[in-house]
């Protein structure tokens, strides 16, 4: 099933909500780690250089697969790796905002999340290490479109 535009705005809207009844930054923490137990990494990442995201105190690797089946939409997935729960949390949580998008909405998808990001206001209460991370994240997965 096709993700379209308006169905990632309203689920960018609804987690934006959620982050409003958190109190504290160890209530946000504890919730973007629990992405990172939803979904698996892909340990094969690892063995490609080219899927490394550069900039990341962690060890972070992610691709983006394109399903492009003759006559249909190019759908993603997103896959990814990482060493670090809060890198895993970050992953998690994009993968499940892009996987099943059109890649042509890839780009706009990404500023969504980086607004919706900035609105949440996860600078706050990430260490200037993480923060720079998810928009090296961000960045890497922008090279997919």
């Amino acid at each position: 099933m096709i993700k379209t535009k308006e169905l990632v705005i309203q689920e960018l809207k609804d987690l934006e909500e959620e982050f409003e009844y958190m109190e504290s930054p160890m209530e946000k923490m504890e919730f973007i780690l629990e992405f990172a137990k939803e979904f698996e990494v892909d340990s094969t990442l690892v063995e490609k250089e080219e899927f490394l995201v550069r900039g990341c105190v962690s060890r972070a690797y992610v691709d983006v697969h394109i399903e492009n089946e003759r006559n249909s939409p190019s759908l993603i997935t997103i896959h990814f790796f990482a060493d670090a729960m809060i890198i895993k949390g970050f992953f998690g949580l994009i993968k499940q905002i892009l996987d099943d998008t059109l890649q042509e909405d890839l780009k706009e998808n990404i500023e969504l999340i980086k607004k919706s990001s900035s609105n949440i206001g996860l600078e706050s209460f990430l260490s200037p290490n993480r923060s720079n991370a998810l928009y090296n994240i961000f960045n890497k997965i922008e090279m997919y479109i």
